[in-house]
């Protein structure tokens, strides 16, 4: 089966008017299903859409590998010419007419046959006694050093706004170009670190102390050795450096540059221990550094998010404008090529939140609520060209997390093209025979509690404090209490699960063990799972009334943990000896 090139179906029984068909013209959905209900798009939304996609000229050409073009080609080498009707190697090219022709393999090579294990770690949140306040590289590469795990699965490590005070969410970057200087290790001695031992993570008050500390480090360093890394990152790392210098206190640009130049450092560090999997944030905030950069690759009358879901009622708003498609095609992606090779240095994956939107993209108008939102189609043959391009070149895997509401022909392209999908425990019933070969297995995400906290409806209880259930509480609880008792019966049936257990941990240790034991592709435990932690790192759908990336790594009965005493933790202990006895 050869997806590509075939387009997302629209249910043209939603075509009412002239202005549903002008929208589906423009690869626009007037309107969707999810389950048993529908939502169709508000007139307004469309029209506004409309708008800012109508006159965009498509540039830019996705095709297979040895697939022939009707006009003379330059390729990528700048040098070599392939005549009219040539096949075509892999790479980005352009036509004597100007046109962008992006050429990729169909398939990312990967081992289909392969089986590997390895945790996922909030970077932030695994604090050690040498710590600043919050989990830093050092911590990251004496985690990865200590666990036996073929890969581990890190947070978003991109440049987040540290002014006026620092972002608390990786997923609400800046720029997705450059790193959190947050996650650097100062060297200097003599410094009164902050606490380790804290509630709750504080990102401004250890900002204060580190940059502080850092520049007192740099005033000492030789400027010179930054000359190479100032040449490679060119204009971008200036726009960078420049943007953070008119922000800080400290407005010496090459500090600013300086930062860079270590947080890439230290990353590297951590790569050398064993393999990581880095990940990409859906987008970047409307007043960072990336939308100053490139204000004409964003639309900025929109917010991305995700129309309601039977675990997100009220649907989600994200803060964070769309990638212009028209934009993208006149420049051949250039900007997102940059994204995706930045994303991938120094790593041996990628995994992409919300893959979604590299074919569909949830755009809610400024000001309105996220179900007066409406989806915009996304040229995904040609993203996924440059996906699997850059991977190949940094010798990669893509993960994609397909959670939500997904289309079949989504999980199927995925598929073809070797792209991992995202699979959780709790959602497949039957998990043992119907998890997918080619997909990252796990239990929970950072969106959900630990698995703990599930299944003892951590979820239900946030959720209807912050009032944000449409049901009942009663109701959801009788759910969940179904859901956890088809999970154990099976874990029992199989053979799991002992059918006199008596802990709840137990079901965790049963539901890891057991796929890993069945050589699932990619079996990736969060050090949350681990541990027994049970409160969430992120509840959707909230900014200030959750502490949303803030918590940091707590045993099951909420004590701080710091990474010195990790590898005792009797859950830990118990977890990882029950994985590898299967291994």
């Amino acid at each position: 089966m050869n997806l590509f090139n075939q387009k997302m179906s629209v249910d043209h029984d939603y075509i009412h008017n002239e202005l549903h068909e002008q929208a589906i013209a423009l690869g626009i959905l007037p309107a969707f299903e999810y389950g048993e209900k529908s939502l169709e798009a508000p007139e307004s939304t469309l029209s506004a859409i409309i708008e800012v996609l109508e006159g965009c000229d498509n540039n830019t050409v996705a095709l297979l590998e040895g697939s022939p073009w009707t006009a003379e080609v330059l390729l990528e080498d700048g040098k070599s010419v392939a005549p009219a009707g040539a096949p075509l190697p892999s790479g980005y090219h352009t036509d004597i007419e100007g046109r962008f022709i992006i050429v990729a393999p169909e398939k990312l090579p990967i081992d289909t046959d392969s089986s590997q294990f390895g945790f996922m770690s909030q970077i932030y949140a695994l604090r050690s006694s040498e710590s600043w306040g919050i989990g830093d590289f050092v911590d990251l590469k004496n985690f990865v050093a200590g666990v036996d795990a073929d890969f581990v699965l890190i947070n978003p490590i991109h440049a987040t706004r540290l002014y006026p005070k620092p972002q608390d969410s990786p997923y609400y970057p800046s720029s997705r170009k450059f790193i959190n200087p947050l996650y650097i290790r100062p060297e200097i001695e003599g410094c009164v670190k902050p606490s380790n031992d804290t509630e709750l993570l504080d990102r401004a008050s250890v900002w204060t102390v580190k940059e502080a500390a850092l520049y007192e480090q740099f005033k000492s360093f030789d400027v010179s050795l930054l000359d190479d890394f100032i040449a490679a990152g060119g204009e971008e790392l200036a726009n960078f450096a420049a943007f953070q210098a008119g922000h800080s206190k400290f407005r010496d640009m090459t500090f600013h540059v300086y930062l860079q130049y270590l947080a890439d450092k230290q990353f590297k560090d951590v790569e050398s221990e064993g393999k990581l999997i880095a990940d990409l944030a859906v987008g970047v905030c409307p007043t960072g550094i990336d939308v100053a950069s490139h204000p004409d690759a964003f639309v900025h009358s929109f917010g991305i998010g995700a129309p309601p879901d039977f675990y997100n009622q009220h649907g989600q708003t994200w803060g964070m404008p769309p990638l212009n498609p028209g934009y993208m095609r006149k420049t051949g992606y250039k900007y997102f090529r940059e994204i995706i090779q930045g994303a991938l240095h120094g790593a041996s994956g990628l995994r992409i939140d919300h893959i979604i939107g590299m074919f569909r993209m949830w755009w809610v108008p400024e000001g309105a609520k996220a179900t007066e939102g409406a989806y915009v189609l996304y040229d995904h043959d040609i993203i996924f060209n440059i996906l699997i391009l850059e991977a190949m070149r940094a010798d990669a895997i893509i993960i994609g997390e397909d959670l939500g509401i997904v289309p079949d022909f989504i999980e199927a392209y995925l598929d073809e093209r070797n792209i991992l999908g995202t699979d959780l425990m709790w959602y497949r019933h039957g998990y043992f025979l119907n998890l997918r070969n080619k997909a990252l297995v796990s239990a929970t995400t950072h969106d959900m509690p630990p698995s703990l906290g599930f299944m003892h409806g951590e979820h239900i209880r946030v959720r209807s404090e912050l009032g944000l259930l449409d049901t009942s509480v009663d109701s959801e609880f009788e759910e969940l209490n179904r859901e956890n008792g088809y999970l154990i019966d099976e874990l029992k049936f199989t053979g799991d699960l002992s059918a006199d257990y008596d802990d709840d941990f137990d079901v965790i240790v049963a539901m890891y063990r057991g796929t890993v034991e069945r050589r699932s592709m990619f079996v990736c435990l969060p050090i949350a799972d681990a541990v027994g932690q049970v409160e969430t790192q992120n509840q959707p759908g909230t900014v200030d009334i959750y502490p949303n990336w803030r918590v940091p790594l707590r045993d099951r009965h909420g004590k701080n943990i710091l990474l010195d005493d990790l590898f005792a933790n009797p859950e830990y202990i118990k977890i990882t000896n029950a994985i590898n006895a299967v291994r």
